[in-house]
């Protein structure tokens, strides 16, 4: 991969790797953005949907598929999740809001 690395980094004792793969199930990643006030989860966008994945490979990785679907696109917008879906544009949302 042609993908430039980055400096590894000494933050609080610990160094940090520079590069950490990340398990694609096989699949063409169409696009990746971190996943909102997160640094370990991004989302992805596969061939067949949007997926969080946790950024750690000492063990599998946890994967949910959090939108299903092909040709999409991924927007974060003010740490909100905007999936665009043909002619419609989605908001997901990854808590479940309390109501009284």
């Amino acid at each position: 991969s042609d993908m430039p690395e980055t400096e590894t980094q000494n933050k609080t004792g610990k160094i940090c790797r520079s590069k950490i793969r990340i398990d694609n199930k096989g699949k063409e990643v169409n696009s990746f953005a971190f996943f909102p006030s997160s640094t370990d989860l991004i989302l992805m966008n596969l061939d067949d949907g949007i997926y969080v994945v946790e950024v750690d490979d000492r063990s599998w990785q946890n994967t949910q598929q959090i939108y299903p679907g092909n040709n999409l696109d991924i927007e974060i917008d003010g740490g909100r999740i905007f999936v665009k879906d043909r002619e419609y544009l989605v908001e997901v949302f990854t808590e479940l809001i309390e109501t009284i």
